[in-house]
């Protein structure tokens, strides 16, 4: 098994907790991997608050919460199932894995989008979907590089930024 250690693309530190405010400190580094059409192990950067000493790990914009495939292709599987004529996502994920995607995403990103809504302070009063809701939100905070996932920024942001938390 050979670690990647990402020297590329990564999230920005955030400078203060998003619990308390407090500073944050690097506290190591951990394994995760991500699957695309093969198992890729990355090293990446945990973070400690010094007040309430909450650890928090920073994904890299290729990964997201609680997801062992990459960002980019269940964006792809969700982008499909709002649009029929988007390309389809050739993940290699099972079909049950695929089912549970888009079952569990819609309200997820609907979550997801009031989050960041709340931090631009931009509410969409047109009925879109939940994923575009989520990307004109995104828009007025960060524009991400057009090669990463914008759900993953996303999380990003609602995880370091946002009072809620996203299960």
């Amino acid at each position: 098994m050979s670690i990647i250690s990402p020297t590329a693309s990564k999230f920005p530190i955030p400078s203060a907790c998003y619990s308390c405010g407090g500073k944050l400190h690097k506290h190591g580094q951990r394994r995760r991997h991500v699957r695309t059409r093969k198992k890729v192990w990355y090293q990446v950067q945990r973070l400690r608050c010094c007040l309430c000493r909450e650890t928090r790990t920073l994904l890299l914009p290729n990964m997201l919460p609680r997801k062992h495939y990459s960002a980019s292709e269940i964006e792809q599987v969700l982008r499909k199932q709002e649009d029929p004529s988007a390309p389809a996502c050739e993940c290699g994920a099972e079909e049950s894995t695929l089912r549970r995607w888009r079952r569990e995403f819609p309200e997820k990103l609907s979550s997801l989008a009031v989050c960041l809504e709340s931090l631009t302070n931009a509410w969409e009063t047109r009925l879109i979907s939940p994923l575009q809701r989520v990307y004109n939100a995104l828009n007025l905070l960060v524009r991400p590089p057009p090669d990463q996932s914008r759900l993953a920024w996303a999380y990003f942001f609602v995880g370091w930024f946002h009072p809620v938390r996203l299960g």
